[in-house]
């Protein structure tokens, strides 16, 4: 005869609760990297045993891995910030299948690839330099933007004050006049 289940208490529910949450968590990770495990064992004779250069095939999974690993870190702390049931999870999936068809599409230029990565970063380097530049002269205006405040607060007090000579001339004169009467 099977043995009835006794109805757990509401902290022993909030403490599964918790476990499974934390459990479905980490597995993401795992369930994700395990597709790079399968196709490494499958593959294990053409990628590394009969391939001259096995490094690359390793270097770029190792590659993937870390590039994955930091994609669902990312998820994972958007996670603890949201309330939402996937966090971006779809948005990821999403991206990483259009990369993947980018490579795809540049799979007929690969001998090329590395030229046209190699010019882009020149022409990211020349980024660098143009950004540098552009921050000098940010700080050169707001600088002149700071003097033209500070001279346009001297030029005030100066007629402030001047203002005030008149005034104070004024009460003078005046009571001089009363005086004299």
């Amino acid at each position: 005869m099977a043995k009835e289940k006794k109805p757990l208490t509401i902290k022993q529910q909030v403490k599964r609760n918790t476990l499974y949450s934390k459990l479905f968590s980490y597995s993401e990770f795992v369930a994700a990297a395990m597709p790079y495990g399968i196709m490494a064992i499958v593959n294990r004779e053409e990628w590394f045993a009969l391939n001259p250069e096995p490094w690359k095939i390793g270097l770029g999974g190792g590659l993937g891995l870390a590039l994955l690993g930091i994609a669902l870190f990312l998820i994972e702390k958007k996670k603890e910030e949201g309330s939402k049931l996937t966090n971006g999870t779809i948005t990821l999936v999403i991206g990483w299948y259009a990369v993947t068809f980018i490579f795809f599409l540049l799979a007929s230029i690969d001998m090329e690839i590395y030229k046209i990565m190699a010019y882009g970063g020149m022409g990211l380097i020349a980024c660098i330099g143009l950004e540098y530049e552009s921050n000098k002269f940010k700080l050169k205006a707001q600088e002149n933007k700071d003097n033209l405040k500070k001279a346009e607060s001297k030029i005030q007090t100066e007629q402030a004050e001047k203002e005030l000579k008149e005034e104070e001339q004024k009460k003078t004169k005046k009571q001089e006049k009363v005086v004299v009467d």
